[in-house]
């Protein structure tokens, strides 16, 4: 146990994170955890649960040197194919520049209106 708000545990081939993020989404959400789990050295699963204050959209941001390609529910930048079964809505855009003015892509994946979530996205290398 890290503190009261993280927990992590793992070995050699598989992992389990879990941090309590409802502080930084104060005024927000009541109530958010952000938990990320691999059981092999192939893929790994973010968990997103949680409360908004009032109904909305939840918004997955990802970044990546490597432009997202996809549609719908599966998405691949560069050797990572991502899958978001909750996933209404996506964009993607060359959005910023590294130290190094390479380009900067980002996916964001868009839940439907909702207040409380349970939210499971799956990456598995390609």
């Amino acid at each position: 146990m890290l503190s009261n708000a993280a927990e992590a545990q793992g070995d050699e081939t598989s992992f389990r994170a879990s941090l309590d993020l409802t502080p930084v989404w104060k005024g927000s959400m009541t109530r958010c955890r952000r938990s990320i789990s691999s059981t092999d050295l192939e893929g790994w699963t973010v968990e997103d649960e949680g409360e908004l204050e009032r109904e909305g959209c939840v918004v997955f941001f990802l970044q990546s040197r490597h432009p997202f390609t996809g549609s719908g529910h599966e998405w691949t930048s560069g050797k990572v194919r991502i899958k978001a079964p909750w996933a209404e809505r996506a964009d993607t855009a060359e959005h910023l520049v590294d130290s190094e003015f390479r380009p900067i892509y980002r996916l964001r994946l868009w839940s439907g209106v909702l207040q409380s979530f349970a939210l499971k996205t799956e990456f598995t290398r390609g």
